[in-house]
Parts: structure tokens; sequence; C-alpha cells
């Protein structure tokens, strides 16, 4: 048996954005880049396109390239989504997790997505769904971002240490969300984004306390066991799939196990919230 990665916030962060959100909301986190692209493709509207017709289950408008039109040829545009590194002038986020929904439908030679990471406010990019030079901390779990998904496809972004090996903190956390094309038209609708989940944590603990937090076993088929001294008193206990969606939430303490045996194989996210204040996340895989 074997404990998985611990992220253990004494605070957390989460932010919702919904394109479909009539207070625009998202304006406080979401940038089209129209200085460097004028031109840029990238639109919040609902989609009227051959097979971009329909919105998703998190409303009627969309990022998209282009709600009318096919996107063009030799074209590259991005659109970020930034936080804040430092939340309150004292606490930094130093792990993450930025989950979403996409439909893709592009030329699967040459035209292409990208979900792009910088850790030193855009000054380099790592592509999240291709670079691992920090595959020992940032996972990806989603579609490819070109050929065509079909339909609505989720998307998980898991960053368990953004701070290792960090000399000089970022004034911003960003992501770059970008479509590029080459100088063949091919008559394609592109890609659009439904909504974006950012969840951050604010204080890890340190590598002492690993322990008193530990769950087993992983991969799970039936019972997650916990530190029962630790976990017997929780405020609440919430499972989410990779998609986001809550798919068990127990209210107050629940000994020292949960039953998961009833879950779909795939990878979820175990929440506790301590009697402290304290939230306990970790990421299983049910088998």
């Amino acid at each position: 048996m074997a404990n998985i990665s611990l992220v253990c916030f004494s605070q957390s962060v989460y932010v919702d954005v919904f394109f479909d959100d009539p207070s625009y909301l998202y304006q406080d986190y979401i940038e089209i880049d129209t200085i460097s692209n004028p031109g840029n493709i990238w639109q919040i509207g609902k989609a009227n396109k051959t097979l971009f017709d329909s919105a998703s289950t998190w409303g009627a408008k969309v990022m998209i390239t282009d709600s009318v039109n096919e996107y063009p040829v030799n074209d590259t545009s991005y659109f970020y989504f930034k936080h804040r590194w430092c939340v309150d002038g004292v606490n930094s986020i130093s792990s993450f997790i930025l989950s979403g929904s996409v439909w893709v439908d592009t030329d699967s030679l040459n035209d292409f997505g990208t979900i792009e990471f910088s850790r030193n406010d855009g000054v380099s990019w790592m592509d999240l769904t291709t670079d691992t030079s920090l595959n020992t901390y940032i996972e990806y779990l989603g579609p490819s971002l070109t050929g065509a998904t079909g339909t609505w496809s989720s998307f998980y972004i898991w960053c368990d240490d953004l701070i290792s090996n960090l000399t000089v903190y970022p004034q911003d956390i960003i992501f770059r969300f970008g479509m590029s094309s080459d100088n063949s038209f091919d008559a394609k609708d592109g890609i659009m984004y439904s909504h974006l989940e950012f969840s951050a944590g604010l204080t890890e603990v340190s590598e002492q306390e690993e322990a008193r937090y530990s769950i087993f076993p992983n991969p799970v088929s039936n019972r997650i066991y916990l530190n029962q001294s630790l976990f017997v008193n929780s405020e609440s206990v919430k499972i989410t799939d990779i998609k986001g969606e809550i798919v068990e939430y127990i209210k107050g303490g629940v000994g020292d196990s949960i039953d998961v045996s009833e879950l779909l194989i795939g990878i979820y996210i175990l929440s506790i919230e301590l009697s402290n204040g304290t939230l306990v996340t970790q990421k299983f895989v049910k088998i």
C-alpha cells in the first residue's frame, strides 16, 4: 500500500469562470490579447457555427475561436486566465487545480490548441499538455487539443508544487490558451471552452506533517483508509471527479475510512475540511 502526494492548505482559493455570467465577473480573470494581435479570433459569445451550434450545461455563451466563422489560416491567437500569486499580501499560492470543458474541431495535422503556464509573469511558457520539464509536479488529464473531440470533453490540470526551484516569485499565475493554424484552409470550427475552474492552496504543510494526513491504498477499489485521529472529527468530506462535479458529500465525521466501491473507474479529488479550518486535499485513482 502506498500513500499519494499530499496537498494540505490552511487557506484556499476557488474561482469558477462562467462566460455566460451576466455580471461579467469573468473579466476579473480573463484577458483576450488584442494588443499584440488586433485580429485575435478568440471571442466570448454564443456559438453559431457548422458544428459548434450549442452551448454546454454551463451556459449559452462560451469562449470560442470566432462565434460565426471558421478559423482562418496562418493565425495564432491567445486568451489568458490570470490570478494573483500572492492572494492577501501575505499568503502565496503553492498548489493548484485548473479544470474545465473544451470542444475541439481542427485539422489534426498542423492546427492545434495549447494550454500553457508561466511561473515568471509571462517571460517563458510551458505547454501543460506536452511539456515534461515539471512532470514531477504537474499532470494534465484531458483530450488532445487537435483533431475532433466530437462533443464537450473535460480537462484537468494538477500542480502539486508551484514554487519548487523558483528564485524570483511571480506577480501572477498565468495560463495562456492558444489556437494555431497553418496555411491550409480546412473549414473547421476551431476550439471553444464553456467554463474554467481554478482552486488553489495558500499554505502547504511541512513534510513532517505528511504522515499525519495519509490515505491508503492508492489506487483503490473498495475503501480508502484515513488517519482516524484527525479525520473522525472532520467538518465535511467531498469527492469530486476530474470534471469538477461532486460525486459524494458527507457532512460531519467519517471515521477511519470511506467507501468508494460504487465510483466509476477514474481519477478523483478527496477534500476534507477539518474542525480547525484546515483543508486537506488528496488525489486518488479508483480501479
